[in-house]
């Protein structure tokens, strides 16, 4: 797979500077070499392949290599360069409204790369069968490893629904009818809203303190010089494994729950777990279920592309996968709360 990249006519003489100032005869060579080929493929385009970096001698040096002509020389227009994802650095601002402004335009301009990244990884859903060993470990771990903490907060928050509801519907002698609450409430909007948040707090935040420490140890720029897509290798598998688990995991939820509703229902309400069954089928709608199955496919892509874009846009150390890490979770609750209203907004 080549990879076109732009590259100055005075190439040899920016190697020649740059190698003088510590990276001696080897980038010297290397500039010679892109030099040459400047001349046969023409001055302000190259294309090149891994092999041409096989001169290198040493690992660090090939990353040196990558990082001067690819990142210092982007692609001219109209030829696609290799994606960056580190964070970008601005001098403080002069005053609050320049620091309100430059932080709007920030979130914009995260928001954008995020949307890339996602879209970018949408595109090569199809390979996944390539990748399939990788997608079945992500689907191990976001599906069988989240089933223990999932069905412990799905049967009590259906505990808790029965018990709150079935003690206000006593008072009225219509406790009979706490198992259409408690379906209805764990269907719409409890069962995808708490998978997503165990989801975005376990899943999530892993998946940003993995890929964020691939970035500082400088792992991603390895899969570059490689040319290997990051975003094909790493975050598509853990996107299509969010985007099947979620929902298997939210169905998963629903039942639980019900089933712990129908348990405080009989120990503590003297509602039978017949009447309570039928209370709960009866009136419970396709549409409910189905407005819950897509609020989990939704949640799913937002965990996986906030978590995923966290994670590769991280830098400074270890402090920073500490950060990128409590921002996937913060931001991935955020956008759950305000996504599930919305949802429900429209569709009632």
């Amino acid at each position: 797979m080549s990879v076109s990249v732009g590259i100055p006519s005075n190439a040899a003489e920016e190697g020649v500077s740059t190698a003088s100032a510590g990276t001696g005869n080897l980038m010297a060579n290397v500039t010679t070499l892109f030099a040459h080929a400047c001349q046969r493929n023409g001055p302000t385009e190259l294309t090149c392949a891994p092999p041409l970096l096989g001169c290198v001698a040493s690992w660090r040096e090939r990353m040196y290599v990558y990082k001067y002509f690819f990142k210092v020389n982007p692609g001219p227009p109209g030829h696609p360069a290799m994606k960056i994802y580190e964070a970008e650095f601005f001098p403080p601002p002069p005053n609050a409204v320049a620091g309100a402004g430059r932080y709007l335009l920030s979130l914009m301009r995260n928001t954008g790369r995020a949307l890339a990244i996602f879209g970018e990884a949408v595109r090569w859903l199809p390979a996944c069968w390539q990748r399939r060993k990788e997608v079945i470990r992500q689907l191990y771990i976001c599906g069988i490893k989240s089933f223990p903490v999932t069905s412990t907060v799905a049967l009590f928050t259906g505990m808790i629904l029965g018990l709150q509801t079935g003690l206000v519907l006593r008072d009225y002698g219509q406790q009979a009818q706490v198992g259409l609450l408690v379906a209805q409430t764990m269907c719409r909007e409890m069962g995808p809203f708490m998978t997503a948040l165990i989801l975005a707090a376990s899943v999530g935040s892993a998946i940003a303190a993995e890929l964020g420490t691939m970035a500082v140890s400088e792992e991603i720029d390895a899969l570059h010089v490689m040319s290997i897509n990051p975003v094909r290798f790493l975050v598509m598998p853990r996107l299509l494994a969010l985007l099947v688990m979620c929902p298997v995991l939210t169905v998963f939820t629903n039942v639980v729950g019900v089933l712990g509703g129908m348990l405080v229902a009989y120990t503590q309400l003297g509602v039978s777990p017949v009447a309570y069954y039928d209370s709960a089928i009866n009136h419970l709608h396709n549409k409910e279920l189905y407005v819950g199955l897509l609020k989990a496919l939704v949640f799913g892509c937002l965990i996986a592309t906030v978590s995923c874009y966290q994670g590769l846009a991280t830098s400074n150390g270890a402090v920073g996968v500490g950060r990128a890490t409590r921002r996937s979770v913060v931001h991935s609750f955020l956008l759950i709360l305000i996504c599930g209203y919305f949802i429900t907004r429209f569709f009632y």
